[in-house]
């Protein structure tokens, strides 16, 4: 287990001072908020600050003053920049970094980042490019994820739409916001406007205001955070091998089942089991089931095109395994295995980006579930009272009752029972 320690500052200088100066809070990573770099970083004080053990990284606002967002990184974690975030308004501030298992307990991973919405920022598009930005992260297959900064919205007002709206998002996605107490006080207000965002709100240690320091605009927030490393689920699958059934047995065997045993009762579900256990002592018969176990999730988006190339690479790796100095070999396994890696990535963000945009509400849901994971807890709703809310709201839109369905005498059986395929 990762302990992760990290603080999220907005743009005041004397707190960043006092957090460096301070040996007590050392911190694996400051985030900041209003950074006011320019591309050239040469209009800020913070340009200007050296910090030992640490390395600065920035994403400064380009089309005007002010703004941007900046993070202290220590020095020994390992960590990549996403930059996949071409679907996203120009002006969505905002800088990620996930963590590499390298600098980190063993199966762990993590996405942390730092946001920035301008209080001129229009809340519905922004809103809108945050979902964007959040259902990328996900489909990173990511298990922590950490989102702070300064958005703007007082979520001490419950009143206020854009609050609503925002607060509904995080629903949506089951994000947990952790900060409690007002981050920016004034003589006439309070707001809450600084937030720490996760996914995983059983791992906070602890988060909060830290007070004793120099007063600033905003407040200084923290969290402590523990890393948990990934756990593998065995995944048990059942499934009919249909390949081999034969389609002249299979129909010979259902013609010759007498299925007259149906209509011996007149109630529907009697019937429906009655022929249910009937079709499937057949095709049990022609094709039983079989159960298999599989530590690997589900990969629909890789094709049979990235399995050659994936064992192409794995060739490589072995022959470089016997050979270390073959610097030929050397250089086309690295960019073979870059370029998998990018095409598995490209591959898999389509995959549910088609599925998300696909008319079929079942691959739709399907999706979700595999990226939210929500709780497999059956509702318990009667099913009577769903009929009858279904029946009342065609009455209300329509203005008339639905007509009742006469179903046909268990005498009117028909003489025979025919399959075609």
């Amino acid at each position: 287990m990762f302990h992760l320690n990290i603080r999220s500052i907005n743009k005041n200088i004397d707190n960043l001072n006092y957090l460096l100066a301070n040996p007590e809070n050392n911190p694996d990573i400051i985030l900041i908020s209003e950074t006011w770099l320019s591309p050239s970083a040469k209009l800020s004080k913070l340009s200007n600050i050296k910090v030992n053990n640490y390395t600065f990284i920035s994403q400064p606002r380009s089309w005007s003053r002010g703004g941007g967002v900046g993070m202290f990184i220590r020095s020994s974690l390992s960590y990549t920049i996403f930059t996949n975030f071409n679907n996203l308004h120009p002006h969505f501030e905002q800088l990620t970094i996930k963590l590499k298992s390298s600098s980190l307990a063993a199966n762990t991973n993590c996405i942390i980042a730092v946001l920035y919405r301008p209080p001129n920022f229009d809340s519905e598009l922004w809103n809108s490019n945050f979902e964007k930005y959040y259902t990328t992260l996900l489909s990173n297959n990511c298990d922590n994820i950490i989102l702070t900064g300064d958005l703007n919205y007082n979520l001490l007002d419950n009143s206020n739409p854009n609050t609503k709206n925002f607060n509904n998002i995080m629903n949506i996605f089951d994000l947990t916001q952790c900060i409690t107490s007002p981050t920016r006080v004034s003589n006439n207000s309070a707001s809450l406007l600084d937030v720490f965002l996760t996914n995983k709100p059983e791992l906070i240690i602890k988060s909060g205001i830290l007070h004793d320091k120099p007063i600033a605009d905003h407040e200084t927030i923290y969290l402590d955070f523990h890393l948990k490393p990934k756990k593998i689920k065995c995944i048990t699958k059942t499934y009919r091998n249909l390949k081999k059934l034969n389609p002249s047995f299979f129909l010979k065997d259902l013609l010759a089942q007498d299925f007259s045993s149906i209509y011996l009762n007149c109630n529907p579900n009697t019937m429906l089991h009655n022929f249910n256990t009937i079709f499937k002592n057949i095709i049990d018969r022609h094709a039983p089931l079989k159960t298999i176990k599989t530590n690997k999730a589900p990969t629909p988006w890789i094709t049979n095109q990235h399995i050659k190339l994936i064992r192409k690479r794995n060739y490589l790796y072995r022959k470089l395994k016997n050979d270390k100095s073959n610097n030929d070999t050397l250089g086309k396994y690295k960019i073979l295995n870059s370029n998998i890696k990018q095409n598995l990535k490209s591959a898999k963000l389509e995959f549910i980006n088609n599925c998300l945009n696909n008319p079929n509400t079942k691959s739709v849901w399907n999706v979700i579930n595999r990226l939210l994971k929500p709780s497999n807890t059956s509702l318990s709703h009667n099913i009577n009272h769903l009929n009858k809310h279904f029946v009342s709201t065609f009455e209300r839109v329509t203005g008339k009752s639905p007509e009742n369905i006469i179903l046909p005498s268990c005498n009117d059986q028909p003489q025979s029972f025919i399959f075609t395929y």
